[in-house]
Formats: C-alpha cells, structure tokens, sequence
C-alpha cells in the first residue's frame, strides 16, 4: 500500500512545481526586498506542503485494504475545492498582471508561467476524473456515484467530451436507470452535435423501458428542437444539410441482455425512425419522427396525464407544430370521451388554463369564452359523460377562476348569471350534487333558502344541507319551520355518522357563535387564549348549550369516537370560557348523564392544560378547578380500569408545571408526591411508572 501511495506522490511533482513557478498558492502581492521574497517563497512552500500532506492522508484511505465509499467521495471533494480554489486565484492574478509593471524580475517569470500552465488548468481536473473512474470500478452499482459524476462533469465543463465511454459503462450497468440514457443522449446531440446517434440512444433506451413517460418526453423534445433548428435553417439556406462535426468520444454501447427481450412494436418504431429520416426537405416529412413518437408512446401509456405532458412541451414552439396540437387534442378525443375532466379540459381549450385578468381585456376573449360556453352546453347534453356531478365540478372550477380573475363588474355579474342557470338546469335534470347544491345556494342570496329546501326534499341524508338550512333560520326567524322542527327533521333523515357530524358540526357551532363562542376541530392548532380571560355572561344560556350538546351526542350514538370528543371539547371549552366558577358542577352533571367518567376526566384535564400553557397567565379559578378534577379522577378508578397510571403522572406534570402559579397554595409539592406515591401503589409496571416519571421531570 505505502509503495503506491508513493508512487501516485510522486506522479504530483511536476504538477507542483508548477504551482510554485505560477505563484497560484501563495498571497497576492509585489513586493521587491530580498526578505520578502523569502517570506513569499516560505508562504508558498507552505501551501504546497499542506496539499502534499493532504493527499498523503487521502492516498492512504483510499489504498487501504477495504475502501470505503466515503473515503473516494471525500478526496474528491478535496480536490473539487482545490481545484475551485487555484481556477479563482488564476482568473484574479491574471486580471491583476494586465494592469501591473513588469519592473519585477520574479513577475515576469510568474506571467510567463501562466501563459504555459496548461498543464496546471487540466492535472487536478485529470485527477478528479481518475478518481470517479477509479471509485466507479469499486462501486459502479451505486446510481448516486454514477450521477454525481456526470452532473460534476457537465456543470463544471471539465471534460464533458471524454463522457462518452463512461456514459457507456453506467448503461452496461443500469439500463433500467432513465437518467443516463436521457444524459448520453444529451450528450451526443449537445456536445457532439450527433442527432443519428442521439435517436439510437433514445430508441435503444425504450426498448428496454418502453414504459417511461420520462425517455419518451425527452425523446419527443429532441426531435423537436432538431425540427425547429432545420425549420430554422431553411429560412436562411433553402435545401441546405447539417454538417455534423464531432467534438468528443461517442457514446460506445455493446448490445444489452435487456434488449433480446424488447417490444417487437418499438423494433418498429425504429425501422419508422430510420426511413423517415432519409428526407426531410418539407414540412410534413419534419413532423413525421414527432407524430411516430406520439403514436407509440400513447399506445405504450395511454392515460390522460400523458397526453398533457405532450401538449406542454409544444406550448411555447413556432406555429409549425399546430399540426401536431390538433392531432393531441383528437387522440384525447378518441380516447377519452367519456371522462368528464377531459371533456371539461377539451371545452375550455380556446382560453388558457390559467386564468388572468390580462388576458380578459383582449378583443378575442369574448369570442373564445362564448366558444367554451357553447362546448360545456354541448357536453352537458351529452349522455355519454357518466359523470355529470363532476362535469358540473369543473365547470364551476372554470367560472369560478375566470371570474376571480376579471376585474370587470359586468363580467363577474355575467359568470354568475351563467353558472346560476347551469345549476338550475342540471337540479333539473338530477345532475346536481350536494356540493353543488350548497354552491348555488349561497350563489343566489335571494332564494338561498327555497334551493336548500329543495335540496333537503333531494338528498334527505345529508348533513351539510340540513346544517345549513338550520344555520339560516338563526338570521331568518319568519321562515316557515322553526329551528326545533328542523331539528326534529334532520334526526330523523340523516343517517350516516359522517352526515350527522356535518350537520351537528354547523348546529351546534352556530348555537356557540350565538353567545359568543365558536366552534373549533381541535386538529392541532392551540385553542384561542383569550377564553381564559373572558368574563362570565349571562348563565342563562347554558340550559339551552346543555340541551342540544346532549342531542348531539344521543343522535349520534357514538361513545370515545373522533366526533365525540371533538363535540366535548366544544362543550367544555366554552364551558370554561363562559362560567369558569360553575364549570366543576356542570362537568359534575354531565359525566352522571354520559357515564363515562375516565374519558371525560382525561379529556377536560387535557383541555384546561392546553389552555393554561397557551398563556402564562395566573388563573387561580382553573387550577383549582382542575385540581378537584384529579381528585375525582383518582376517586373514580376501579379494579376494571388500565393500571397504567396515567391519571398520576398527568397529574404530577399538572403540579409541576403549574402549581406554582396557585399563589397562596403552598402544597403543589405534597399533592405531586402524593400522586407519585399513589401511582406506584396503583400501576402493574412500577418501573415504567418511574420511567415516565422521570421523562416528566427532565421536559417540564
């Protein structure tokens, strides 16, 4: 190992006597006395000799007996920053020497240096591409590896022309990776200016992954900017040929295992290749590579999505394509006829995808949306869609962001007119959803309620509209049924768990906002703070609160579920928020009533703490409060109940963190070491008691 770790020292000499005859490592400036050459001279040296020692040690690790990986990625990283380091000190010094004298017999031996460095700019650019190779041959199964070595070789520019044999070899190695096939054939038409050999790759390449939508896309790219550019030459030299002038390695690629096994159909595709490209002296034998691509590779992945992918790359080309545009939009014609989002995407083609107001002050705008119009009415006509509910989702979608967009009043007023009698037509014709249903009521303020009456005649199950038609009746006491007799109604016809948390959800949270709270989903967002600053109001309201949070919890008949505890939590919350005094007793009268008492102690202790952390406030009511709760807790615990203990360590965390805040107490301490003391008595697993135990110590 020390034999050739020498061995590869000594190959650097020259190299670093370079360095030092260039001046490269060392501080830039002119100075003339002999002592500050030797100064220069001892500040050189010493750089020189901190890369020797450098490598030295990197030599070592990579010519050990088992090398790592990370020992060749870290050399190279070295050398990648040197070789960083010296191209910026070469670029400063060589600008600096244009603007100064030569009066210095050193500076001028410096300069004639650098204009015979050569040798210099390529040997660590050299060594990092021997180490990549070097670390490849010992690691050639690793992608990552094969990948930042091309991507270091393209973006720095460091001998991208010697990439071709390498590019093979990754190949060889990974025909199933897309990326080096894309990157060879990258290389081929960039670097070596060979699209023959580009459109081998390519074909070559989905032989083996006919199934790439990746190879196929960038394929099509490539025969589409070679298109434009011969497109483009015609207009200066009519009839003219590309002369093709190769500047690096070629891309050498044995024949792969994986192709014996390819798709008879893509040998086809590469016969049509081949005799397409023999003459292409018009327009139409131009686009014949493109439209062989498009047709093969939707029959290989025919899906919508695709189709798309397609159309983008030829968003931004020359009205050349708008043959090939045309051909798109019919194959997704052909193939997706019945697909109500494709047919939504086909009706609005003649505006943007993109909505923007710009766009709306153009003269076309009015004639290309009357277009769109026309085709949505064509398509809502037309019994082959199988889903109008999402048909007429889209085409709110397509309203809906055209109008956010204009700033024009009369446009905006003519978009809700328009999508008014859509949804007229379609609750017409039963293709009207409840989403939809809601949409058009709150669309016409003036017949909100008589559209969610029907709705309710329509869908008689569902929650949302029935806690919608309940929430108006709070601003609108003439209507024909009082807010009991749509109760009554709607706990009779809804059915579904999920309908009734709908409808109890938009119930029970307009009855809070009616005192002055709010209702909340409690989906990790910290509870408002403020509730714990909030006056007592009127108690007169809390029968009413009681009655239907009762009512919601006995319709659903749903004990411990999602739903339940998030419509407890609504209770208590407002509960604390309102009469804090009087919380313990009503806590009292409901957990006799629900007969749950574990579960609700734990969740009205959580409550109160998350409360009580959201603003360091003392808030002596409440932990008092919550401390009588945990009394109760620990009372309520019976030989059927977890022996886990989780009741005293919430509350020992309660204590520690906010006993103190008790002011007046003095006995945070005792009640903590009385729960510790309780606990271990009470769990199975005393040491995962203790464990837990200490866990609360060291977070609080």
């Amino acid at each position: 190992m020390a034999g050739a770790v020498r061995y590869h020292l000594e190959r650097m000499l020259p190299e670093l006597e370079d360095l030092e005859k260039t001046g490269l490592f060392t501080k830039v400036c002119t100075l003339d006395t002999a002592c500050d050459h030797l100064r220069i001279s001892f500040i050189l040296k010493a750089e020189i000799k901190a890369i020797v020692k450098k490598r030295t040690a990197l030599e070592y690790s990579i010519h050990r007996r088992i090398p790592l990986l990370s020992d060749y990625l870290k050399y190279i990283e070295y050398e990648i920053n040197l070789e960083n380091l010296r191209s910026l000190r070469s670029s400063k010094f060589k600008s600096s020497s244009k603007t100064t004298p030569n009066n210095d017999k050193i500076s001028k031996l410096k300069k004639q240096a650098l204009k015979n460095n050569n040798a210099v700019d390529s040997s660590i650019i050299r060594r990092i591409h021997a180490l990549f190779n070097k670390s490849l041959k010992k690691f050639g199964g690793d992608v990552g590896l094969w990948k930042m070595y091309f991507k270091w070789a393209v973006d720095s520019g460091a001998g991208v022309k010697a990439l071709g044999r390498s590019f093979g070899k990754a190949i060889q190695q990974h025909p199933r990776e897309n990326t080096f096939w894309i990157l060879a054939a990258s290389y081929e038409y960039n670097t070596n200016h060979n699209i023959q050999t580009a459109r081998i790759l390519f074909l070559r390449g989905l032989r083996i992954n006919p199934e790439s939508q990746e190879l196929w896309l960038e394929y099509y790219k490539l025969e589409i900017l070679w298109a434009v550019k011969v497109y483009a030459r015609r207009a200066i030299l009519v009839g003219g040929k590309d002369k093709v002038r190769i500047t690096g390695e070629s891309v050498e690629l044995p024949a792969l295992n994986e192709e014996k096994d390819a798709n008879n159909q893509l040998e086809e595709l590469t016969k049509e290749v081949e005799e397409s490209t023999e003459n292409q002296n018009d327009d139409e034998t131009l686009l014949r590579i493109p439209r062989i691509i498009f047709k093969n590779a939707i029959e290989a992945i025919p899906t919508f999505e695709f189709h798309l992918k397609f159309l983008s790359v030829l968003s931004s080309q020359s009205p050349l394509f708008a043959p090939l545009i045309t051909e798109m939009y019919d194959s997704i014609s052909k193939h997706f006829l019945t697909s109500p989002i494709v047919r939504s995407f086909l009706a609005s083609k003649t505006l943007p995808s993109i909505p923007t107001n710009d766009y709306t002050k153009r003269t076309n705008f009015v004639a290309n949306l009357k277009s769109c119009v026309h085709e949505f009415d064509k398509v809502f006509c037309d019994d082959t869609v199988v889903d109008k509910y999402k048909l007429l989702e889209e085409f709110e979608k397509f309203v809906d962001g055209w109008s956010l967009v204009s700033e024009s009043a009369e446009l905006r007023k003519y978009f809700s007119t328009l999508l008014a009698k859509v949804y007229s037509r379609s609750f017409a014709n039963g293709d009207i959803s409840p989403a939809s249903l809601l949409n058009w009521s709150k669309l016409e303020s003036s017949e909100t309620l008589e559209i969610l009456k029907l709705g309710t005649d329509k869908f008689p199950g569902n929650g949302m509209i029935w806690g919608e038609l309940i929430s108006l009746s709070f601003d609108n006491g003439s209507q024909q049924l009082s807010i009991s007799e749509i109760e009554s109604l709607a706990k009779s016809k809804i059915a579904g768990v999920d309908e009734k948390f709908n409808f109890w959800k938009r119930y029970f949270g307009r009855v809070l906002e009616k005192y002055g709270g709010s209702w909340s989903d409690f989906d990790g967002e910290a509870a408002d703070d403020d509730a714990m600053e909030t006056e007592e109001n009127d108690p007169t309201c809390i029968p009413e609160i009681q009655r239907i949070f009762k009512s919601a919890l006995s319709h659903t008949q749903l004990a411990h579920s999602t739903f339940s505890t998030v419509v407890i939590k609504n209770f208590l919350f407002f509960i604390i928020g309102t009469t804090p005094s009087n919380f313990l007793p009503i806590l009292s009268e409901f957990i006799s009533w629900y007969g749950r008492s574990q579960y609700v102690y734990s969740l009205a202790t959580t409550l109160i703490m998350d409360l009580l952390k959201s603003k360091s406030t003392k808030n002596v009511q409440l932990i008092t409060v919550t401390r009588k709760l945990f009394d109760l807790w620990v009372l309520s615990l019976g030989e059927k109940d977890e022996k886990d203990g989780r009741v005293f360590l919430k509350a020992i965390e309660f204590e520690m963190t906010f006993g103190g805040m008790y002011v007046g107490s003095g006995g945070e301490l005792q009640r903590e070491l009385d729960f510790y003391y309780k606990g271990r008595k009470w769990v199975d697993n005393e040491e995962e008691f203790l464990r837990q135990y200490e866990v609360i110590k060291m977070s609080v």
